[in-house]
């Protein structure tokens, strides 16, 4: 949300606003207490589009109380994505169309708390007539918690619960988004096939919890040591993979294989007092070199790390 600090609004810098005579605004105003049991904000404006009554809900939403708003007009409450949407809903209201409410849903609309704070809302604004008097309803609920909710799930939807990266869905996706992008522009990029030696037994050894933090290490070191351009993602259990884009040739994509190697095992995740040694095997594939589809270079990288890690234990094996 947007923050612009402001001084709390006075009542009277919006000007008076004439007290309604006779029946009309009076009575209404007794309906309007009805629904202060609600949480949604309900305003009622006058034909100059100010604000007349309003109930505890616009309290809540704006928070503002309801001397400060009698007299404000509707646009300083409420914004939209789309400039003078609302007030082609308010035309279409008054014009002859028959029409009584008019959906807001779809307008991106955005309350404006006193301190400048904006935050999304839906609602409706309706036709209001009184004897004489003439004016519209603004009915509108802050739907804050509800988008927050959404864009947690679509999170969850795509990225590992343990360690934050993107998961395998949003990898091959962002991977055959970079194969149809290079292929356009005629230039490579590398894959990275990473494993984490002896996960295993950390695991058996000092728990799954220690096992967690070191994958959790891999995961917050590859984010320090790629550029914003490049993708990190969990594939499942101890595998990750890595995007890099822009990559000149096989060279400098060995390099950067070089670098990612060398910055994950520089130091080691502490668990608990105890150092977790990280030790990870790498394998490289270029695009278009090893392969112009994404499931085709997603298998050259795994085959290259195996051959990594076969050479690491081969190394070890050998005698002095």
């Amino acid at each position: 949300m947007r923050h612009h600090r402001q001084e709390r609004p006075d009542a009277a810098a919006s000007g008076p606003i004439a007290s309604p005579a006779g029946i009309g605004w009076g009575e209404l105003g007794e309906a309007v207490q009805l629904l202060d049991l609600g949480r949604d904000a309900l305003l009622c404006l006058d034909e100059q589009g100010r604000v007349v009554l309003s109930n505890r809900g616009a309290e809540r939403i704006f928070g503002l109380g309801r001397s400060d708003m009698r007299g404000r007009r509707w646009d300083s409450l409420v914004t939209e994505a789309v400039p003078d949407a609302l007030s082609r809903a308010l035309e279409a209201l008054d014009a002859d169309s028959g029409l009584r409410t008019v959906s807001l849903d779809a307008l991106g609309l955005h309350g404006r708390r006193w301190d400048g704070t904006e935050f999304p809302l839906e609602g409706s604004v309706s036709t209001l007539q009184l004897g004489g008097l003439r004016g519209h309803a603004l009915l509108l609920r802050d739907i804050s918690a509800r988008i927050d909710a959404e864009t947690r799930l679509r999170f969850l939807a795509h990225h590992d619960t343990l360690t934050g990266l993107p998961n395998r869905a949003l990898l091959m996706d962002r991977l055959d988004s970079a194969v149809k992008r290079h292929r356009r522009q005629n230039e490579s990029f590398a894959l990275v096939f990473i494993d984490l030696d002896g996960l295993k037994a950390i695991n058996d050894t000092q728990g799954h919890l220690a096992g967690d933090s070191a994958l959790r290490g891999v995961a917050d070191r590859l984010r320090q040591v790629l550029r914003a351009s490049d993708t990190a993602a969990r594939m499942s259990g101890d595998e990750f993979v890595a995007i890099l884009e822009h990559i000149g040739d096989a060279a400098a994509a060995r390099q950067a294989v070089e670098r990612i190697g060398a910055y994950l095992e520089h130091a080691p995740v502490v668990f608990d007092g105890t150092p977790l040694d990280l030790r990870v095997s790498l394998g490289l594939a270029l695009f278009p070199t090893d392969g112009g589809e994404p499931l085709t270079l997603l298998r050259h990288a795994d085959e290259a790390m195996y051959r990594t890690k076969r050479a690491r234990k081969a190394c070890k094996e050998r005698p002095a």
